[in-house]
């Protein structure tokens, strides 16, 4: 009689840990919620972890032939778009997230 009370007691708590941390590792859905969930100056490869595999991040090709160092910081040389969020990721020369931009259906590719 004990062990069942345990065994359901274990249960309720896996259950209810489960419950509670399951926002930490959900996918941002929607553009505000990418917007909260990544601030400025978040690494390019924390985004990638999280999407898993969901997205890739590109290189933007207009990259100034030797960029200052504030060019490096300020301009954008990466970028992940995030379609299901209609987002778009823009990351400088260190991969560090300067903005995101919300994207229309019509930059969406198929």
């Amino acid at each position: 009689m004990k062990r069942k009370f345990v065994v359901v007691v274990t249960g309720v708590v896996l259950i209810l840990a489960i419950f509670a941390l399951a926002p930490l590792f959900r996918i941002p859905r929607s553009f505000e919620e990418v917007v909260q969930k990544y601030p400025k100056g978040t690494l390019a490869r924390k985004a990638l972890d999280d999407f898993k595999g969901r997205v890739e991040i590109k290189h933007t090709g207009n990259v100034p032939f030797e960029p200052r160092e504030d060019e490096r910081r300020t301009y954008v040389f990466y970028y992940i778009r995030v379609p299901w969020a209609d987002a778009e990721m823009e990351f400088n020369y260190y991969q560090e997230l300067v903005r995101i931009q919300r994207i229309s259906e019509l930059k969406i590719p198929d």
